[in-house]
């Protein structure tokens, strides 16, 4: 499964990722890449986090779930979270997970 956090600022994001990594248990994962710029991890089973600022240019990513920083405007996240979730196998209550 593909989690994208996206973040109004990439602190923030930063700060999703290390508490979603931090409830998983060492041994589930696989690696790891993180700097001040960029974070991705990717699990033993294959899903993976990555963590994208909140502009116009972050059109065109695919996932099967979003996490969404609350601050984060609605007209935002209907006009390019919501297309990045078209696949998405997940129930709608399940797709958008604000933080």
């Amino acid at each position: 499964m593909k989690n994208i956090i996206f973040a109004e600022s990439r602190t923030k994001g930063l700060e999703c990722f290390d508490k979603l990594i931090g409830e998983i248990p060492y041994k589930n994962i696989c690696k790891v890449r993180k700097s001040n710029f960029d974070a991705y991890a990717e699990l033993t089973d294959g899903t993976t986090y990555k963590v994208v600022v909140a502009s116009d240019s972050s059109r065109g990513y695919k996932c099967d779930r979003a996490y969404v920083d609350t601050n984060i405007e609605k007209s935002f996240v209907i006009n390019v979270i919501c297309p990045c979730l078209f696949m998405s196998n997940l129930s709608n209550d399940e797709q958008i997970m604000y933080f």
